[in-house]
């Protein structure tokens, strides 16, 4: 140390335990010898005092230019304007001037002022910036007040009389507190006292007080700062950034209203498909407290921003968040190491520990979608193999879609299931099964055979209890030829609430031909069925025509019960019928009689649907029991001949044109028995001319 060198201090600098092996340079006072410009350490006039190592090297030197190393004992008192505690500490200093502190304040351990010589016999009075100015306020500057100041250098050999301000004390040292990733590491390596613990999941903002003393009176307590969400950039906890003391107190933490830190951005895992679903969740290693897990196929609502970030208090939760149906699915909110036990667990959101969310964070997804022209399965695998998603909708043929947005997400654990909605009866509007709309995983469909789209013989088909289409209805179709009654019974038929209107097949040449016009429309549009009402059909006011077949007798020609004006008896005779199109559109021939010679499917319905009007006209009477009593003959069965003697002896004789009916079917009985085995003549009964003919020669 250079001799000219005159301070009441004592050199107490200890360097750091990696810095033991520099020699010290410390360019302090004298300005004059060691000017600040000087700063090369080979030049002599570089620094005045220099802390050596016993084994050194001169040329492996470190200079410091704002560090004092000359300090003073300091004691802390409740009165620093007592003379008495001004002997107290001389007594006690071992240095030759102290400082003398309120205990309120907060300094370091370090304080770099150092009297001129000048100056070194007073008692030299300071106040700290933004400490205590209630106690010291700012204007009072008159040392002869005891509020002047709170902090006092005190020579051993003090006059009580010789006292300076020296204004604001600015050359404090504060010791830097060590900084570490958990408390068990501050409290094994912290070489002070107090030591700060930083979370991995924050980034300490940037203007952090990492200079922070805590007041002497929360000695011992941990001291603990706001942190802040990074989407929002609002505080919304307390955490992230905490002063730790190695010897804790216990109680209450202390929270500093100010912002420490803000949270890093949450992780986010975007689950793959499919199977392997737990398995992704139990692996993944996030890099923050807790992450957002994405089911595969999930679309993001683009207002969600992943920015809900627990408070301490609800870390050990999951968090659910909404779907755009409203159900709580899709993405979730995970503690980090959080293990999942199965697909089961969260689709039913089985957690111990859950909070729900009322945001939106996911849409349902659109998919494709396919209008089935047919159910074969070749055509349902070409439209499988070319589509680009995971999932696409078909419309079974006779279906109309009550919607015209393709969404829905499959819960998790339904990612290799088959599902498949409710489907209404038009005209009650009451579910009649399920079917008409399927939602198909594309990878594990390969397969579906025809039965299976017919039929829906789906292994583990997930049902939705929702409507998403209904059966197209089916067309009803008046057939006529020449009746007297036919315009009626159209008129009749117009007035009822019939989807579309009625249709009318009109004076067509031959039954057959007839039929399959009816067809023709039926298929045009693309109505899986389709209804006939012959014109002599007098419906019953409540038929209604809203019977769908299941999907079992969708290929079952249905007629129903109608009652006879003449025999008085009730059977399929002239009722409504209903008839599947594509069966009727394949149809080459139809035998003597259509209705049964269609399929092989045959039911008839107890339900009465209409009087049979057939006996509007002495011609009209007559050829509907020949034909009908004809093909009565030759089935030859115990049913056809109990109908067979209704129309010999019709009961009701004062009725109009029962002599013809019953003419009709005597003729009938003798030309069936005449002709058993000529199919040809048999099938006479469906040409109309030749009724006609053999009418007008009796």
């Amino acid at each position: 140390m250079d001799n000219d060198y005159d301070f009441n201090g004592k050199l107490r600098y200890v360097p750091a335990e990696h810095e033991l092996e520099y020699i010290h340079a410390f360019k302090w006072g004298m300005p004059e010898r060691y000017s600040p410009e000087i700063t090369e350490l080979w030049d002599n006039r570089v620094a005045g005092i220099y802390l050596v190592p016993v084994k050194h090297d001169w040329q492996n030197k470190k200079l410091h230019t704002d560090k004092t190393p000359i300090e003073y004992d300091v004691f802390y008192t409740d009165d620093v304007n007592s003379v008495k505690n001004f002997s107290k500490y001389s007594n006690q200093s071992r240095t030759d001037a102290f400082w003398l502190v309120d205990s309120e304040h907060r300094l370091p351990d370090r304080i770099n002022w150092v009297p001129r010589r000048s100056e070194q016999s007073y008692i030299n009075i300071f106040k700290i910036p933004g400490q205590l100015e209630h106690k010291y306020p700012k204007a009072i500057t008159n040392t002869s007040d005891n509020r002047c100041g709170g902090v006092k250098l005190v020579p051993k050999n003090f006059n009580i009389n010789d006292v300076k301000f020296q204004g604001n004390l600015n050359k404090i040292e504060y010791t830097e507190f060590g900084k570490f990733s958990s408390v068990e590491e501050g409290l094994r390596e912290s070489t002070t006292e107090w030591f700060w613990v930083i979370d991995p999941d924050v980034d300490p903002v940037e203007d952090f007080d990492w200079d922070f003393i805590p007041d002497t009176w929360d000695t011992g307590k941990t001291h603990v700062w706001q942190v802040a969400n990074p989407v929002t950039g609002l505080n919304y906890d307390y955490g992230g950034i905490k002063l730790h003391h190695k010897q804790p107190t216990g109680g209450r933490d202390k929270y500093i209203k100010q912002t420490g830190s803000v949270r890093k951005p949450l992780d986010v895992l975007y689950l793959a498909p499919p199977s392997d679903i737990v398995e992704q969740l139990n692996n993944y290693e996030s890099s923050t407290y807790m992450y957002y897990a994405v089911d595969p196929n999930v679309k993001v609502s683009p207002d969600f921003d992943f920015g809900v970030y627990p408070t301490q208090w609800d870390q050990d939760c999951v968090h659910l968040f909404k779907n755009s149906d409203g159900t709580f699915k899709n993405i979730r909110l995970v503690p980090r190491g959080y293990q999942f036990k199965s697909l089961d667990q969260i689709t039913n959101n089985s957690y111990d520990k859950l909070k729900e969310h009322d945001i939106v964070a996911s849409i349902n997804r659109e998919w494709p979608v396919y209008y089935l022209k047919s159910l074969d399965a070749k055509e349902f695998h070409k439209l499988r193999k070319s589509t680009p998603e995971q999932w696409f909708f078909t419309v079974d043929p006779g279906t109309d879609p009550l919607t015209t947005t393709w969404d829905h997400e499959p819960d998790v654990n339904d990612f290799d299931r088959v599902h498949t909605w409710q489907r209404i009866n038009p005209h009650t509007d009451q579910v009649h099964g399920y079917g008409g709309v399927r939602l198909w995983p594309t990878e594990y469909t390969e397969n579906i055979t025809t039965d299976a789209l017919v039929y829906n013989r789906i292994p583990r088909l997930r049902y939705i209890r929702k409507p998403r289409s209904q059966f197209k209805p089916y067309p009803v179709v008046l057939l006529s030829y020449h009746e007297e009654r036919a315009q009626t019974a159209f008129d009749v038929l117009s007035k009822l609430n019939i989807h579309g209107g009625p249709k009318w097949v009109k004076n067509v040449k031959g039954i057959f031909e007839a039929h399959k016009k009816a067809a023709q429309i039926a298929h045009d549009q693309n109505a899986k069925m389709f209804w006939v009402v012959d014109a002599d059909a007098d419906l019953k006011p409540d038929f209604d025509f809203s019977y769908i077949p299941d999907v079992y007798d969708q290929d079952t020609v249905h007629v129903w019960t109608t009652e006879n004006p003449v025999t008085g008896g009730k059977y399929g005779y002239g009722g409504v019928k209903l008839f599947n199109t594509q069966q009727v559109m394949d149809a080459q021939s139809w035998g003597l009689d259509f209705t049964t010679g269609l399929s092989n499917r045959f039911k008839v319905m107890p339900e009465v649907c209409a009087t049979t009007l057939f006996n509007t006209s002495a011609y009209d009477a007559w050829r509907s029991a020949f034909r009908e009593v004809v093909k009565l003959s030759v089935n030859n069965d115990p049913d056809s001949e109990y109908r067979i003697k209704e129309w010999l002896y019709p009961p009701f004789e004062d009725v109009p044109f029962s002599a013809e009916v019953k003419l009709g079917a005597q003729e009938a009985v003798k030309y069936a028995n005449e002709n058993s085995n000529d199919l040809e003549k048999l099938d006479n009964i469906n040409n109309y001319e030749w009724l006609k003919k053999k009418f007008s020669q009796r």
